[in-house]
């Protein structure tokens, strides 16, 4: 009971919040500031933290993985910390056919162009997809971070992740700029 307590007030005091990216960078807009990495990437822990699978899709460990090489210092701090009882593991992916052993995927930018394949890929299995690619919820991703008002937010499109039985907690989606039911 405690600890749900604690855990709903991080995540709050992160998200809703918000982090204003002007701590971090003058110039946000336009060129992607290195600073917004580590940001982009404490929110993947915690969309990790809220989230439920399946029981046969954790085990003692969750997989996190991310394709850019831009992402590698950041992501490689989640390497060793918990989710409930579960070590998080984190590994890069070089293609589309690596991302079955993930249980979150994290597809920057860079990653556009295989949008597509990915969602295909990914199609009702409990891999929970997240990205800052604009548009990605509209186009069939599961979380979109965005910037509004210069903080980091995210939109949340709950029909692929209800297609692969994962479960979002109610205070991730109270959290959100906007959910798609």
């Amino acid at each position: 009971m405690i600890s749900n307590i604690i855990r709903k007030s991080a995540l709050k005091l992160f998200i809703c919040l918000g982090v204003p990216l002007s701590l971090f960078s003058s110039s946000f807009v336009g060129a992607q500031s290195a600073d917004v990495y580590p940001l982009k990437t404490a929110l993947v822990y915690n969309f990790a933290k809220f989230t439920q699978w399946p029981e046969t899709a954790v085990s003692s460990v969750v997989n996190i993985c991310y394709f850019s090489e831009l992402y590698k210092p950041s992501m490689e701090r989640l390497a060793g910390k918990k989710i409930s009882k579960s070590l998080v593991l984190v590994k890069q992916v070089k293609n589309i056919d690596e991302v079955d052993q993930c249980q979150l995927l994290y597809i920057d930018k860079s990653q556009r162009e295989k949008l597509n394949r990915l969602f295909l890929k990914v199609k009702g299995k409990p891999i929970l997809t997240v990205s800052d690619i604009s548009g990605f919820y509209g186009e069939g991703g599961m979380i979109e971070i965005t910037v509004k008002d210069n903080r980091l937010r995210f939109l949340i499109n709950l029909f692929p992740v209800n297609e692969s039985d994962m479960v979002l907690s109610s205070q991730m989606l109270k959290l959100a700029v906007e959910v798609k039911r």
